[in-house]
């Protein structure tokens, strides 16, 4: 009996060490696949506002396939750490930038001047509505509206000011503290309001948590049931420019012509989810998405590893060269540089409480637009690609906005 209690000791003991062994290997393995994004992707986490929370995390920043696209800008591949943050679900809409310019409006904060918006008193243009070429809001003298079924497309024609602008009014609107400083154009990231992503945060929420670094937020290869991407069918694809899609739109649903209306001949467009890990949308195309920072050229090359926010203003002015465009034209040394001419009036800009002069001070845009064909040249609407306007009062019918805030 002895013998045979020593005998279904020692077996239960092994079985019980494979069984730790085995679990100590699960554990493991789910935590290494999890090293790109703390919490992974799983069931988004909504605020009342409607924005999704992103989990404080990890990642390796940059772009991880350069032996096929992009620019030298976009390496080295370095690990980035983030707090957490919220993040639109969707890029701002017509809509609610409109209900953010009526609150401006009914308090006085701003002018309208031949179909430009100014803070009150103030000479930067902050806002272009429809009485300008491309704009989908109008002004009538009291009030702004989108045109009609335009409520669901992106905003645009706004500069990097008029996003901080939008910003603040709609903090207000909610009643959080504004980020922005709207004469030194600096943000105050210890206020709890809405402001623009930072580049670092931007790409972070663009990737979804996946654990492969993909081209897309949903793999390697283009596809236009879910995105924006011009060369690749959609019923938004037709008509006069700019080909925006309303929010959402690529959400996995057959959508019907007489639902929306859309220019195209097509009587239904069948959709993938175009959502990513963090139930986040139209992340790539549609509109480029202006970011807090500015551009710095090699600036992955010494950014901070926590919470990067972007170089001084003084650096980034020194670090001025045209390159990709908005809109597509060449420039004289052969990169590609926004379209939108001289800088109005040199106005001041700033990042982390810093401030410089002149039309060199080039904001961070991130995602690609419309206009973009996938893999055509350098520039194809790819998670990891960089741009930059050429100044900062660039309003245009490519450029919108998503916004975040604190999780406080």
């Amino acid at each position: 009996m002895e013998k045979n209690g020593m005998k279904s000791k020692a077996l239960y003991d092994f079985l019980t060490g494979i069984t730790i062994i085995f679990c100590l290997t699960s554990i493991i393995s789910l935590s290494g696949s999890a090293k790109c994004a703390a919490a992974g992707p799983q069931s988004p986490v909504t605020g009342n506002d409607g924005l999704i929370l992103i989990p404080a995390g990890s990642f390796e920043m940059g772009n991880h396939h350069s032996d096929k696209h992009g620019t030298a800008d976009e390496l080295p591949i370095h690990k980035v750490t983030l707090d957490a943050f919220y993040i639109g679900k969707y890029e701002v809409t017509n809509q609610e930038f409109s209900d953010a310019l009526n609150y401006a409006n009914s308090r006085g904060m701003i002018d309208v001047k031949s179909g430009e918006v100014f803070l009150k008193g103030g000479s930067d243009a902050l806002f272009q509505t429809s009485e300008i070429k491309h704009s989908k809001i109008s002004y009538d003298g009291k009030n702004f509206s989108p045109l009609e079924n335009k409520e669901k497309l992106p905003a645009t024609s706004f500069g990097w000011y008029g996003s901080m602008a939008y910003c603040n009014w709609r903090s207000l609107m909610n009643g959080l503290q504004p980020c922005y400083d709207l004469k030194s154009w600096t943000c105050d990231f210890s206020k709890n309001g809405y402001r623009m992503p930072t580049e670092a945060e931007w790409e972070y929420a663009a990737r979804g948590g996946a654990d492969t670094y993909y081209v897309f937020p949903w793999g390697n290869e283009p596809d236009g049931t879910r995105a924006n991407l011009k060369g690749l069918d959609n019923p938004y694809m037709a008509g006069p420019i700019p080909h925006l899609t309303p929010a959402g739109f690529f959400n996995g649903e057959l959508h019907k012509k007489e639902d929306f209306n859309w220019p195209g001949n097509h009587a239904t467009f069948q959709t993938s989810d175009g959502g990513n890990g963090y139930g986040l949308y139209d992340m790539i195309s549609n509109v480029w998405e202006w970011c807090n920072d500015l551009m710095l050229t090699d600036y992955y090359a010494s950014s901070p590893s926590i919470n990067p926010r972007g170089p001084s203003a003084e650096a980034a002015a020194k670090s001025s060269r045209g390159r990709r465009n908005t809109s597509g034209g060449k420039n004289a040394k052969g990169g590609k540089n926004a379209k939108g001419g001289k800088d109005a009036k040199g106005g001041k800009s700033g990042n982390d409480g810093n401030r410089a002069q002149g039309p060199r001070i080039r904001p961070i845009i991130r995602g690609g637009c419309w206009g973009d064909i996938p893999f055509h040249e350098k520039y194809s609407a790819r998670v990891a690609e960089r741009d930059q306007a050429p100044h900062t009062h660039l309003r245009n019918w490519t450029l919108g906005v998503r916004v975040v805030r604190a999780p406080k």
